[in-house]
């Protein structure tokens, strides 16, 4: 009998090769590498490759490692603080009936400072700041002041404004006007009135 009429098969308890005429298919024989018992079987088995195993283990865990440390560079990434440029001065928009005066603007019988974009103190929100005098003889009532947001070609992306109840004759009010508009570099005033 030729190679090729031997049939091939392991052993069930080492994994050793054993071959075997076809006609001892079924026969429960003592294996030649390890002695225990095991049946030949007339197909042929595959034997488990166990490097192959381990290498797909370690290639996974190192797969998962990458993903980890993808996703920690990502979060450590989005949790930095951008830099925020903000704009230390502005000059004020020309309105009609505005005077513009050493640095104050004059508009409704009101002195508006130059406009300055502040940081809060815990360095969250942006503030427009900047001093509203009462430039008259009477108490003003409901007044409102209204800024354009600029961005860094000074074109409007948005507005804000402050409101204070009442400025008394020849009063000062420190307006601060939170910016909802992230992008904003500078700030104008827009309008300044007060409310009837």
């Amino acid at each position: 009998m030729s190679d090729a009429d031997y049939l091939k098969c392991s052993c069930q308890k080492c994994g050793g090769h054993i071959e075997f005429p076809p006609d001892g298919t079924g026969e429960l024989i003592d294996c030649p590498h390890c002695g225990e018992q095991t049946i030949l079987v007339s197909t042929p088995e595959k034997i488990p490759d166990k490097s192959g195993k381990k290498f797909a283990i370690s290639a996974g865990l190192v797969l998962l490692a990458l993903i980890f440390v993808t996703a920690g560079v990502i979060l450590y990434g989005s949790m930095v603080p951008k830099p925020t440029v903000l704009a230390q001065t502005a000059t004020p928009q020309t309105i009609t009936n505005a005077v513009k005066t050493n640095s104050f603007t004059e508009l409704n019988d009101f002195k508006i400072s130059n406009i300055a974009l502040k940081k809060s103190e815990d360095g969250g929100l942006v503030y427009a700041v900047g001093t509203v005098k009462n430039d008259t003889t009477r108490q003003r009532f409901g007044v409102k002041i209204e800024l354009a947001l600029l961005d860094e070609q000074d074109d409007k992306i948005g507005s804000a404004s402050d409101y204070i109840a009442d400025l008394e004759p020849q009063g000062e009010w420190q307006f601060k006007a939170l910016l909802t508009e992230l992008k904003a570099v500078n700030a104008k005033l827009a309008n300044i009135e007060e409310q009837k």
